[in-house]
């Protein structure tokens, strides 16, 4: 039983964790001229055959992902202040 309450403990920790609400970035995320300002979550812009520049002028990672669902491969990350050119379909901010 002593061994339990500790596993417990961490997992009711990890739970409480994953439960915590998304903060959104502080900033714009320019995806192809169109702004979203203070984005969070995944944002869906399109078709993953076309190029699509992002620039990251949050204080968040962006996350592209080669699917609509940001699922799928990951393509790359835009750091805050950065930009880059990816054929992809999402983009996750965190």
């Amino acid at each position: 039983m002593k061994r339990l309450v500790p596993v417990l403990a961490g997992g009711l920790f990890l739970a409480a964790l994953a439960a915590a609400p998304a903060q959104a970035a502080t900033g714009a995320l320019n995806i192809d001229g169109a702004f979203y300002q203070n984005p969070s979550g995944c944002l869906a812009f399109g078709n993953a055959t076309i190029p699509t520049a992002i620039a990251n002028n949050t204080d968040a990672v962006a996350t592209v992902y080669s699917s609509t669902n940001c699922s799928g491969t990951q393509m790359g990350t835009v750091p805050p202040g950065g930009k880059g050119t990816y054929e992809a379909g999402s983009v996750q901010v965190s």
